[in-house]
């Protein structure tokens, strides 16, 4: 059974970037978080999910360099915009209620969180339509002040919520030691794949990662629901609200293209991660795409500082 949901529109058109070869575009697509059981009931919210792209052709996956951006310190510049991105969205429809992603490692930051923050109580009347997602990349009990940080922008008006329950760094072990209520728990698509997923234990283990995700928040997510037997196994499992390509494809596109001084810091940034087509010609980019010249794994980030040693120190 496949469930829609009314589409996300905007009062005004977004323009695209130009053609350049040095243009860097900063975009979204919006998926909605839907009721399991009403099933015409209006979404939760919507959450913003990462786009890149060059010129007018050439895109990036998230996973292509996301880890490169986290090793090297430069999330935080890619946080700071996505957030200017999403409240420019909510002041563009004033029904829309956004999700934005948010690392530790910015939330760890004072300098890279005060931004966040000035952001947000810059714009007051938009804080109680936007949900910050705070990922798995790192553990939150490592980040001395937290706790803190979470609940001041909570009191700005904003819904806090932990991405990816169960998976990297989101566990209950490293949500202990965080004092804060939190407003949302989303639930890891790892709970559907594999073997185990259509073992009875496997099942099972859907409706014990609700139970322990309700001890922390009133309303639970689960992620990832492309098939209807996903979805009946979600309501087994007791679950109210979901998100997934069964519902419907995310959309629609908005893009803003990078500039001023924090955007040109970002665009130099992800401007090396930027691959060339055959006898230079620009085409789309799929997941797991690797840079010519650019190394893999750990180094990756070492490589980064190397070239943009004078932009890292600045930023610092």
């Amino acid at each position: 059974m496949t469930i829609t949901t009314a589409p996300f529109c905007y009062d005004t058109p977004c323009g695209g970037p130009d053609d350049g070869p040095e243009a860097v575009s900063l975009g979204f697509v919006a998926e909605p978080v839907v009721d399991l059981v009403h099933v015409h009931a209006a979404a939760l919210y919507r959450e913003c999910l990462l786009r890149v792209r060059f010129g007018r052709q050439m895109r990036l996956a998230p996973a292509d360099f996301i880890p490169g951006l986290e090793a090297s310190g430069h999330i935080r510049l890619l946080d700071a915009a996505m957030v200017a991105l999403v409240l420019d969205a909510l002041a563009d429809d004033p029904q829309a209620v956004l999700g934005c992603n948010i690392s530790p490692l910015t939330l760890a930051s004072d300098a890279s969180w005060r931004v966040i923050m000035q952001m947000i109580a810059g714009r007051a009347s938009l804080a109680r339509r936007l949900v910050l997602e705070i990922t798995e990349s790192s553990p939150l009990d490592e980040i001395a002040e937290a706790s803190a940080r979470l609940k001041a922008v909570q009191a700005l008006g904003c819904r806090i919520a932990i991405d990816d329950f169960g998976a990297g760094s989101a566990s209950i072990r490293h949500l202990h030691g965080i004092n804060v209520d939190w407003d949302i728990i989303k639930i890891d698509r790892g709970c559907f794949s594999g073997s185990r997923s259509r073992t009875p234990s496997g099942r099972e283990s859907l409706r014990s990662l609700f139970a322990l995700a309700a001890c922390l928040a009133p309303t639970i997510v689960v992620e990832g629901i492309e098939t209807p037997r996903q979805l009946q196994r979600a309501r087994a499992a007791g679950l109210c609200w979901g998100q997934g390509f069964l519902f419907s494809a995310p959309g629609p596109e908005r893009w803003k293209e990078l500039d001023g001084d924090a955007g040109d810091a970002l665009r130099r940034v992800l401007l090396a991660y930027r691959p060339a087509g055959p006898e230079g010609r620009d085409e789309p980019v799929r997941a797991g795409t690797r840079i010519t010249g650019a190394p893999g794994g750990p180094a990756i980030g070492q490589w980064l500082r190397s070239l943009f040693s004078p932009l890292s120190g600045r930023e610092r």
